[in-house]
């Protein structure tokens, strides 16, 4: 790729990677010179010369995953938390009251699921 400063700006707060004639850095694009680009990688922040840089690239999307945790489950959210988060069908859903769909998802075992049950925090 050619390297143009005119296209530099436009990278500030992307995550990149740029390849240098001595290394691959990874890192977000904190500012940008007609001569330098700012980055705030893992190990800190560098200062990449363009004069030094043979390529630059978005990086690929991140591919962590977490499991999250959430409040416990009401009967009033149950339904539609059984819906979003457990895949659910809606039209088991609409005939399923809210106390018997409560009573479903207490007996779901979640040690492998995409989420946890806590009463100590904010999501859900």
């Amino acid at each position: 790729m050619e390297i143009r400063t005119k296209d530099l700006p436009g990278l500030v707060g992307k995550q990149v990677v740029v390849e240098t004639d001595y290394a691959t850095i990874e890192g977000e694009v904190l500012a940008t010179t007609s001569d330098a680009i700012v980055l705030r990688t893992k190990a800190g922040t560098s200062v990449v010369e363009l004069s030094r840089m043979i390529d630059i690239r978005l990086a690929d999307p991140a591919t962590k995953i977490v499991r999250r945790k959430i409040r416990p489950a009401t009967i009033q959210l149950v339904r539609q938390h059984l819906l979003d988060r457990h895949g659910m069908q809606w039209d088991l859903m609409k005939l399923t009251s809210p106390s018997s769909a409560l009573a479903l998802h207490e007996l779901t075992d979640h040690t492998n699921l995409g989420h946890q049950h806590r009463a100590d925090t904010e999501e859900e």
